[in-house]
């Protein structure tokens, strides 16, 4: 199957349902209150088919957190995509990164993050769910440095800017925006958008010191 984008293992048509039924469940009452009842009743599978898909609930839950993960990570890229594959001014990259502070406040974007930390707190038990998901995010990572390359080969994104990189710490940055999001200070939410806009400008016009201890930089992507 493809995410906007981003491939992973192909599941039987009856394994999908069922665990469509289970994020959809997890999305409503959370991970402890998904019974099997409840999933195939919803899926529509038969009792005996979900045990020739799955060894037990556990391996449902499993891939349920996991599909979950994917679902919320990989939200919002096309339209990223679209844009950043527009622009041919440095006017135009500023414009897309101010769209993107102008979206990530939306209320869609808020749950995702939500459950994105929901995700990677159920699978930090299960190493094999946890294994998935570094798959997939970093499946996520090089597609939206895929982009950016494109940016960067129009003189857009300095060149000492490893793409990869920057795509990396801006898409975890964006998931930290959930802990401000719970802050009472009152203004936190548009605090963290103007310096997160602010800083990603500077990176991508600027560039980093190669000369600074801490940079690794690899100049040319």
């Amino acid at each position: 199957m493809v995410v906007n984008g981003i491939e992973e293992g192909r599941r039987h048509p009856t394994a999908q349902a069922l665990v469509d039924a289970a994020v959809s469940q997890m999305d409503d009452t959370g991970e402890a209150a998904i019974h099997i009842k409840s999933v195939l009743e919803a899926s529509g599978v038969a009792y005996g088919s979900l045990y020739h898909h799955f060894k037990d609930r556990e391996d449902l839950v499993c891939e349920a957190i996991a599909e979950r993960y994917v679902r919320s990570v990989t939200l919002g890229l096309p339209a990223f995509a679209s844009l950043a594959r527009e622009a041919r001014t440095p006017e135009q990259v500023r414009a897309l990164i101010e769209a993107e502070m102008v979206r990530l406040d939306g209320e869609g974007l808020r749950l995702q993050r939500r459950r994105r930390i929901n995700a990677i707190g159920s699978a930090m038990f299960r190493p094999e769910v946890l294994v998935r998901i570094a798959r997939q995010q970093a499946a996520y990572f090089d597609s939206a440095a895929e982009i950016l390359a494109e940016v960067q080969g129009r003189g857009l994104i300095h060149p000492t800017i490893d793409v990869r990189t920057f795509a990396a710490w801006y898409l975890s940055l964006i998931l930290s925006r959930a802990f401000v999001e719970i802050d009472v200070a009152e203004g936190a939410c548009e605090d963290w958008s103007t310096y997160t806009f602010v800083a990603a400008v500077v990176l991508l016009e600027q560039g980093v010191d190669e000369g600074h201890p801490l940079s690794r930089s690899t100049a040319g992507g």
